[in-house]
């Protein structure tokens, strides 16, 4: 492959994930401008504890505490995307394999420190063999489906209950995105239930 053709790929990959990422900051936004804007009920004094302690109270619906509401809801859901999806080299291991996760991770600030090219060229054959798997696309699924259920018992108190009728709202395609945008590749959008 030349140089030309090379350089092409890579913008072309850069421009996917940067389309990738700004739908899924998008969808967060959405989500928490369209589920959150009115608290009718205080949530439950354990849910609160987790509230950081120096921030104002958001639980009123003036405009003031809806942003602050909104603000701390897309904070949430990109806290546990960060954790549990971007931050480990292969988020479909699971936390039962951090020992692997760890070696990966080991093995590409080794690889990088030598050169970061060669690191580059590394991290995309070990991904692509990873989520190319006939199982991968199921491995994504499930794991983005619990990490969903993560997300949305972090926030569902602080949704409206009009929109909570048994878990059955939104969440649209968001699992896809955080796939998109971690593998590169596009997998399979689900309709997934948030709050």
């Amino acid at each position: 492959m030349s140089r030309c053709a090379a350089g092409a790929l890579t913008d072309l990959c850069v421009s996917l994930s940067i389309d990738a990422f700004s739908q899924l900051r998008r969808q967060i936004v959405q989500l928490s401008e369209e589920y959150f804007q009115n608290l009718p009920i205080a949530p439950p004094n354990d849910v609160l504890a987790r509230v950081p302690p120096g921030l104002p109270s958001f639980l009123a619906n003036t405009d003031a505490s809806r942003r602050i509401r909104q603000a701390y809801v897309q904070h949430v859901v990109s806290s546990v995307l960060t954790y549990r999806i971007f931050h480990p080299f292969l988020f479909t291991l699971g936390r039962r394999y951090d020992g692997a996760d760890i070696l990966f991770q080991d093995m590409s600030r080794k690889l990088r420190y030598k050169s970061i090219r060669k690191e580059c060229v590394w991290r995309q054959h070990t991904l692509h063999a990873a989520y190319s798997v006939s199982s991968a696309k199921q491995s994504i699924n499930k794991v983005a489906t619990v990490i969903i259920d993560e997300i949305v018992n972090q926030i569902k108190h602080f949704a409206d209950p009009k929109h909570n009728n048994g878990c059955t709202t939104h969440r649209k395609d968001c699992s896809g995105d955080v796939a998109v945008c971690k593998t590169g590749t596009r997998t399979r959008h689900r309709e997934i239930a948030c709050c």
